[in-house]
């Protein structure tokens, strides 16, 4: 399906893009060039495929990232190109179902040389908002726009490193409205050389970023995240764990995983990481349909906050993201009641400790 003799510049993880308004048209680079196949579901889609010749990075790089739009406008191509011992660049393209010009350059200002776009996420519901995320070490990786591009805010914030501990890298980017769950806010997510990592909100380089899943996807390269917003499923590429899935459903992160059978007992489980900083996943397991509520408090008996309150759930194991973000250091108590919904299976009431430690 790739154009003929477009070995040029083939990159072991090769980008393309897909127009989500119009599956039937993708975007594919050949070095510099974007080419454009309007009909790949054709009897010989290897036969047509148009070079853009005026859609183009400079010569000698490459096209790295690449995201399209799916509303507010369709059609908006981004794309990013890289150079080794050069800075890069990033370009914003309307109509790239049709047009044949047009190319609008919006890259970050004061890169540095040898910076590499690994990147570009494009919220589903606002073709303006982006998420850029820059590949190296000792750098500012991760920008945001709200105005395709013509103004960009540093957002690595806690992911940031030193000269002397240096962050991760980061690999790709996503933006998942709820909107659409019935949640008026909106969650970010990047994917690193040590995780997967999420926020809700946006605070320049004081952006607290929080790790998703780390005692499923852990401390793997992410290399790619994706999120559909009409049921908040998010999956994840990682180099060592394979594609793993998983539904961003509240703010506590609720994921169900449908077991390979039944528990046969109620259990509250250890948190995990133990001691956390700054967040840490707290799994549970109920043989019944059950009412579920889980509280956290602390040493004084004072009520921190509901994780779950009053909630029906399967029978099966859950989990449950804790963040102690905003909490000092120190010991706090999750307190779980998990009530039948049917029979006469006895309730149960638990609790154990956890520490936090920043």
């Amino acid at each position: 399906m790739p154009p003929l003799n477009s070995t040029q510049g083939r990159r072991f993880i090769h980008q393309y893009a897909v127009d989500p308004a119009d599956e039937r048209m993708m975007l594919f680079p050949v070095g510099n060039v974007i080419y454009r196949n309007t009909n790949i579901e054709g009897t010989n889609p290897s036969n047509t495929w148009t070079a853009l010749t005026q859609i183009a990075a400079p010569s000698n790089y490459s096209v790295t990232a690449m995201a399209m739009s799916q509303q507010n406008p369709q059609h908006v191509l981004y794309f990013g190109a890289s150079r080794s011992g050069a800075a890069p660049h990033l370009y914003r393209w309307e109509n790239a179902h049709t047009a044949t010009s047009g190319l609008q350059e919006i890259s970050v200002p004061n890169q540095a040389a040898s910076i590499y776009v690994h990147g570009i996420a494009v919220n589903p519901l606002n073709a303006n908002e982006i998420l850029v995320a820059f590949s190296n070490y000792n750098i500012v990786g991760l920008y945001h726009s709200n105005d395709g591009g013509q103004n960009y805010t540093a957002i690595e914030g806690n992911l940031t490193g030193t000269s002397a501990e240096p962050g991760p890298s980061l690999r790709a980017a996503a933006i998942l409205p709820l909107n659409e769950l019935g949640e008026n806010r909106t969650v970010y997510f990047v994917a690193t050389s040590v995780g997967l990592f999420s926020t809700t909100t946006l605070n320049g380089a004081n952006t607290i970023w929080e790790q998703e899943a780390a005692d499923i996807i852990g401390h793997v390269v992410v290399e790619h995240v994706v999120a559909r917003a009409s049921d908040g499923r998010v999956a994840v590429g990682t180099l060592g764990r394979g594609m793993l899935v998983g539904d961003y459903n509240t703010p506590t992160h609720v994921d169900d995983q449908p077991p390979a059978s039944l528990p046969a007992t109620f259990r509250l489980q250890q948190n995990y990481p133990n001691p956390f900083n700054p967040s840490t996943s707290i799994a549970f397991d109920l043989p019944v349909a059950s009412r579920v509520t889980l509280k956290v408090y602390d040493m004084s008996g004072r009520e921190v906050t509901v994780l779950v309150q009053q909630q029906q759930m399967a029978a099966g194991n859950h989990r449950v993201n804790f963040s102690g973000r905003d909490l000092a250091s120190g010991v706090y108590f999750y307190h779980l009641e998990a009530t039948p919904l049917q029979g006469s299976t006895p309730a149960l009431v638990a609790k154990k400790a956890m520490s936090l430690v920043k």
